[in-house]
């Protein structure tokens, strides 16, 4: 049986697979951090940019910059700096260097020949706030905040030219004049200050608004400059005459009277600065030529809202195509709003959308790329409005922070040519790890929980829905084989035989303390037991199938027999103990390899250590001073290892009861243990989120000797699951970078011997 790992947030199956040679293509082996030996997943996008001449899609990741060939959009390279997080791409005006901003480092930026493939520098600007920089148009000068203080800096020489004092409190925007000789910044003081770039010198305080700057831009003729504040007040300024010219909206409303009035809820320009477009409340976007002030175009889709909700998404983003002739509203949904600016209709597409993320043009303006949950990417025809390429993604994200059950929410096949996954928005899908293919299997309202059978073949998938419905699926094709309609209630868990052959399911309610036990095979339901007084939290197979545990929320363990649905009548009682009651929903149970012992585990941290063939309680072991997380035998039945939510992991003796070895760590440090082959007790650590430690490494620990044997480095952002594969060899991370690394134990523990 799999081992699991992290049941707070999500976990993934693996069963026993072969790792070197699955996907005929290179790139799930680029880039790889020590010890790794292969990636699933390239990374959530967080932004992408043709190159000038359009033969290359940049798109910037968690993990790195994928580089795309537009003509077959094949991968080409993934360029990385110490697998960082990029933020930004773009490219320079020639399109042979790729720069990436990486995220949460202070603006730093690389630049990458493309020719040649590699960095050509990596740099940080030397001054206070460089994401806050801003450059002239003539490229002398550029300038950047610090908090109510304006530095002009020389581009040549990296030096400091002016310090513009005056605001009294923060200043959030910055703006040149397209002659680069006045600068205009706007604060929360609710003034806007106008400066001379050469001098210094301060021209004019404009003020009007009543709440803090947020937004500032001169018209490409540079005799209006457009302001907006957090009030969605915006207002035009004539430049020659430093007097207010037109307030276009007034505290969020606009205010021109040849339109209904309308709350304005995001603000975006042109790229040349000559349209600044408006959304307002109900997705009515209008198009206003900022030297006028003046309504150019209107368009809306207000009465398309999400007919199962009711609920109107916002606008998160304006897009111009570079040739001017059409815009794009971005509202995250399932949806391309695409408007033709000279006639003012609506650019239909085909084919499946998926749900929109991000977006951007190709250079000539006839191509569109869109990003779409969980990261794939599709290339669309914008004259046609038909799906060209999609560019699949394997994304296991974390989505369903799940916080009292083992659910599984990829599950692999044991040849690992096929998975099973569960996405938040309901979606359950086969995924072909050679053709990298997502194919949907269902989609509901519910994400899915996910199991494996032991044996590989088939996959049980359950919601939270009313209709407590159960569906089976075979690993390996995607077929559906039947769905159990018969549980009454919302499902809270299911646990398949060690065979297969057998499924219990459970629910999560006062209302119904039943444990359902159904044919695989058939869907029929064989037993149901009833008998539990209080919630079941826990329930578990022998390893002979013979006979079902079930923990209730009291503390309670019930003992059944499969067959006939009894309890056993060996004692036809409950192992219960003052010392097992507790509040906790979710007791861990676990039996050895052969079935002899079972271990149980109570909120007071301590582990109970029972003999089958007479159900006495023959160990207390006591050590952990808060419930227990997880438990595992050793090969040889002779130890035991927990974890416990008082951050220790903890080695026994089973024939002494004594502590063995005890490793501590913070109370946000997640430990999960597991015996290696060869008897090695291998505790696994990871710190949790909010933790004092990284949260991207996993230390791997001989729990023997309480020594480090490696570190595992390579995630970008917060590691969100692990598994180990059942052979031992491989263990498997998920990270909120929305990535799956494989790392190679083996090699790593025979190097570790070797010392």
């Amino acid at each position: 049986m799999i081992k699991t790992v992290l049941p707070i947030i999500w976990l993934l199956l693996i069963l026993q697979f072969g790792i070197r040679n699955i996907y005929a293509q290179d790139y799930t082996q680029w880039e790889l951090p020590d010890g790794a030996i292969e990636r699933l997943g390239k990374g959530r996008i967080n932004d992408m940019e043709y190159s000038p001449d359009g033969t290359i899609l940049a798109v910037a990741t968690t993990i790195g910059i994928w580089i795309y060939d537009t003509e077959t959009y094949q991968e080409r390279k993934l360029f990385t700096r110490s697998h960082q997080e990029m933020e930004k791409v773009n490219f320079e005006s020639d399109g042979t260097v790729l720069v990436g901003t990486e995220r949460f480092s202070n603006g730093k930026v690389t630049h990458w020949d493309i020719p040649l493939a590699k960095i050509e520098k990596s740099s940080k600007k030397k001054h206070d706030f460089p994401l806050k920089a801003i450059y002239s148009s003539d490229q002398n000068t550029f300038a950047t905040i610090s908090f109510k203080d304006i530095h002009i800096w020389d581009s040549e020489t990296n030096t400091s030219k002016h310090i513009l004092k005056g605001h009294e409190d923060y200043i959030g925007c910055l703006s040149y004049s397209p002659d680069s000789q006045i600068i205009a910044s706007g604060s929360h003081d609710q003034t806007i200050r106008l400066w001379d770039v050469n001098t210094g010198k301060h021209i004019r305080t404009l003020t009007g608004h009543q709440s803090k700057i947020i937004f500032l831009s001169f018209s490409p003729d540079g005799n209006t400059l457009i302001s907006g504040s957090s009030d969605m007040t915006i207002n035009f300024w004539d430049i020659p005459s430093m007097e207010l010219k037109l307030p276009l909206a007034i505290q969020g409303v606009i205010s021109d009277k040849s339109i209904e009035k309308e709350k304005i809820k995001r603000t975006f320009f042109s790229p040349d600065k000559s349209v600044l477009v408006t959304a307002g409340e109900n997705r009515t976007i209008h198009l206003w030529d900022t030297s006028t002030g003046k309504l150019k175009h209107t368009f809306s889709d207000k009465n398309e809202d999400d007919k199962e909700t009711g609920y109107i998404r916002g606008v998160e983003n304006i897009l111009f195509s570079p040739d001017g002739k059409s815009i794009l509203s971005l509202v995250n949904d399932y949806q391309i709003r695409m408007w033709d600016i000279a006639t003012g209709k609506r650019i239909p597409f085909t084919g499946n959308i998926g749900y929109l993320t991000n977006a951007t043009y190709s250079p000539d303006g006839k191509t569109l790329a869109t990003v779409d949950y969980p990261g794939g990417i599709r290339i669309w025809d914008i004259m046609t409005g038909k799906l060209k390429r999609t560019i699949s993604n394997f994304n296991p994200r974390d989505t369903h922070h799940k916080t009292e059950y083992d659910t599984y929410y990829i599950a692999f096949t044991p040849n690992r040519e096929k998975a099973i996954i569960s996405e938040n928005y309901g979606a359950l899908s086969l995924w072909d790890t050679s053709t990298k293919r997502l194919h949907t299997l269902i989609k509901s309202k519910w994400g899915h929980d996910v199991l494996l059978s032991p044996d590989g073949e088939t996959v049980a998938s359950w919601n939270g829905s009313k209709a407590g419905l159960i569906r089976f699926w075979n690993a390996t094709t995607g077929e559906h084989k039947r769905t159990i309609k018969d549980h009454i209630g919302r499902i809270s868990g299911v646990a398949f035989s060690r065979d297969g052959s057998l499924l219990a399911s459970w629910s999560f309610s006062r209302e119904n303390k039943t444990i359902r036990l159904w044919n695989v095979a058939t869907g029929r339901n064989t037993q149901t037991l009833t008998g539990n007084n209080h919630i079941i939290g826990s329930v578990i197979f022998s390893p002979d199938g013979k006979t079902l545990i079930s923990g209730g929320q009291d503390g309670t363990i019930l003992i059944w027999d499969v067959s006939t649905g009894k309890h056993k009548p060996l004692t036809d009682q409950r192992i219960d103990s003052e010392r097992n009651t507790h509040s906790n929903p979710k007791l861990v149970l676990m039996f050895n390899s052969d079935g002899s012992k079972l271990a149980t585990s109570d909120k007071k941290g301590n582990i109970h250590l029972w003999n089958v063939s007479t159900w006495k309680e023959e160990q207390t072991l006591e050590g952990h001073a808060n419930a227990i997380t997880s438990i595992d035998f050793s090969p040889d039945n002779r130890s035991i290892a927990s974890t416990g939510k008082d951050g220790t992991v903890r080695l026994w003796d089973i024939d002494t009861g004594q502590q063995i070895q005890s490793i501590s760590g913070d109370r946000n440090v997640f430990w999960y243990v597991m015996f290696y082959p060869n008897g090695l007790p291998l505790a696994t650590e990871v710190a949790w989120i909010n933790s004092l430690y990284d949260s991207d490494i996993i230390n791997l620990w001989d729990l023997r000797t309480g020594e480090i044997i490696k570190k595992l480095s390579g995630h970008a952002r917060n590691i969100t699951g692990l598994s180990f594969s059942d052979d031992g060899n491989t263990l498997a991370s998920t990270s909120m970078d929305d990535t799956m690394l494989l790392w190679d134990l083996s090699s790593i523990i025979q190097e570790f011997d070797k010392k």
